[in-house]
């Protein structure tokens, strides 16, 4: 059993280094990628708690007390692939009742090129609340009309098994790099429409872009 214990410690101990030099090199970001970075503080701290404690209980000899310790995390890691994996055989299973492949019809008659997401998003467990599971994402040129076919997969997603969807409508600025080339990132100028699934059941769905930016503009 001590064998088994110097083996998952040094592993830790291995995994605390390398995202101790990692944090320590890097400066925290801003804007959605902080939330990622303050995660990550906070799991290598809870690694630092977990070896501090099962050290100390190593030391007054609770062997097995330490090694329970020890393998939280692994414990943690295989309880939360199991519900991630349940997750995943839900929203794969087909449903009961059959849905019409889904044609996601982009009208956009404006000067700007449009990003589309689309967040599938699943209700939480233990709450009220909700969570992306998965994030679709289309792209329409200025002045085009342009339709994207969902998989079967994607359209029982978003008409059957999702509890909403967020779509997000984003507004593409053009720039032109340092290196001469034209890139385009999304711009602040978005519509966003929190739809429920039956929006998706009649096998199309239409996004006139110029009259949804009107409307917000009004």
């Amino acid at each position: 059993m001590k064998y088994i214990y110097y083996i998952v410690l040094a592993l830790l101990l291995l995994v605390s280094i390398v995202l101790l030099f990692k944090y320590a090199a890097k400066q925290a970001p801003t804007g959605p990628d902080s939330s990622t970075w303050a995660l990550g503080i906070f799991f290598l701290v809870a690694l630092v708690v977990i070896i501090g404690l099962s050290l100390l209980f190593f030391y007054f000899k609770w062997h097995k007390v330490a090694l329970l310790i020890i393998v939280s995390p692994f414990l943690l890691i295989v309880a939360t692939s199991l519900v991630s994996g349940s997750i995943d055989l839900y929203a794969w299973f087909p449903s009961f009742s059959p849905v019409k492949p889904l044609t996601l019809v982009v009208d956009n008659k404006t000067a700007n090129p449009v990003h589309i997401k689309m967040d599938v998003m699943f209700p939480l467990a233990f709450s009220s609340d909700e969570t992306v599971y998965k994030t679709l994402d289309y792209y329409a040129p200025a002045n085009s009309k342009k339709t994207f076919n969902l998989s079967q997969g994607e359209s029982n997603l978003v008409a059957k098994k999702a509890s909403s969807v967020g779509v997000y409508v984003y507004q593409r600025d053009t720039l032109k790099a340092s290196d001469g080339n034209i890139v385009e990132r999304d711009g602040d100028n978005y519509i966003y429409k929190s739809e429920q699934t039956s929006a998706f059941t009649n096998g199309q769905y239409v996004l006139d872009v110029k009259d949804l930016f009107e409307k917000k503009g009004k």
